[in-house]
């Protein structure tokens, strides 16, 4: 019965999933490496592996119950043209776990992965889900609409949004996004300057939404930062700080808290394209910081909001300051539907 109800499932919701189709032992091969790789991702137990009809899938053990894990190719083919073909793969849970994706799989070789890219199609919780795909000329469709694991009976009014993914210029792009949102006619995505030595950049798709994300790392001996920069109209600039501190500096007093956080937006002051936001922050932080055992939430102009969080010192000895940016020059786009439907 379990194996009856995933069928229906997929038929569903991976209409251009190869489910008839003879896979290469070079596609069978990856299929089910990417399954014996579940228990590792998920911290459960290997039920039951089934390799001898397609789609291959894996059952595991959860705290919750068990959930079956399948997935399907839609399309193996060189999307970079790098001379390596690539995957489209449906990747499907049910059970105790619902939830899908489409998941890019750009290859560094036969076996190995480089790069991955994910699309988001639908969990128990989410107001909306992605459905109907379809594959044609390196393009893949799909539509927005109401999410029918949902036990609600609301009616979102979708309209009938389509969307078209197509790689190019080593990302994963919806192709409304390169039209019609702000971020996409940025001409430069960077975060840090480039004269900073040793950053890790990469741009990738953000999987709810659909828009373009940079992702950017620079660490020294001292603290570490995780940068993220996403959006459509309103553009979200967000830093994760991690410090580095001796053992005997685990507990830090809270004069050393504020000194810390100046330092650290000094530092994204001389080091980031967005000077003028830290030196906006540095301007009201002084006056505001007597209260900093709780986020800080400072109004930078009309448009740029900036939330400042305490530092997290139950992670020792690497607690963690985080700073939000916020851009609100679309005030339609308010949720992740809006965006991803690029509502003006």
């Amino acid at each position: 019965m379990k194996n009856i109800f995933v069928s229906i499932v997929l038929f569903i919701i991976c209409l251009p999933c190869r489910l008839d189709a003879q896979q290469t032992y070079k596609e069978e091969a990856f299929i089910r490496s990417l399954l014996k790789k579940e228990n590792y991702y998920s911290s459960s137990d290997i039920e039951e592996l089934n390799e001898t009809t397609i789609p291959d899938s894996v059952s595991l053990t959860s705290e919750k119950g068990i959930y079956t894990v399948s997935h399907q190719i839609i399309a193996h083919e060189d999307f970079n043209d790098d001379g390596i073909s690539d995957y489209l793969i449906f990747r499907s849970s049910q059970g105790t776990r619902i939830n899908g994706q489409y998941i890019y799989y750009i290859m560094k070789n036969n076996t190995d992965i480089y790069r991955t890219y994910t699309i988001y199609a639908y969990n128990l919780y989410s107001s909306y889900m992605v459905k109907n795909p379809s594959y044609n000329d390196r393009r893949f469709y799909l539509d927005i609409g109401t999410n029918t694991f949902r036990n609600d009976t609301i009616d979102y009014n979708f309209g009938s949004t389509r969307l078209s993914f197509v790689y190019k210029d080593n990302n994963l792009y919806e192709e409304s996004y390169l039209s019609d949102c702000i971020m996409a006619k940025m001409k430069d995505k960077s975060i840090f300057i480039p004269e900073l030595k040793k950053v890790n950049r990469e741009l990738n798709i953000e999987p709810y939404n659909y828009t373009e994300v940079a992702l950017e790392e620079y660490e020294n001996d001292t603290l570490s930062i995780y940068a993220r920069m996403y959006g459509c109209d309103n553009l979200g600039l967000h830093f994760s700080v991690r410090f580095e501190l001796p053992e005997k500096n685990t507990i830090v007093e809270f004069e050393n808290r504020k000194r810390m956080a100046l330092n650290v937006l000094n530092f994204l002051k001389n080091n980031t394209q967005y000077s003028t936001l830290f030196e906006k922050v540095l301007d009201q932080f002084e006056a505001v910081s007597e209260d900093y055992t709780k986020t800080l939430e400072l109004k930078l102009d009309d448009n740029w909001y900036a939330f400042i969080s305490p530092l997290d010192l139950m992670i020792t000895p690497n607690p963690i300051i985080l700073i939000q940016f916020d851009n609100r020059v679309n005030k339609n786009q308010y949720n992740r539907l809006d965006v991803a439907t690029r509502k003006k």
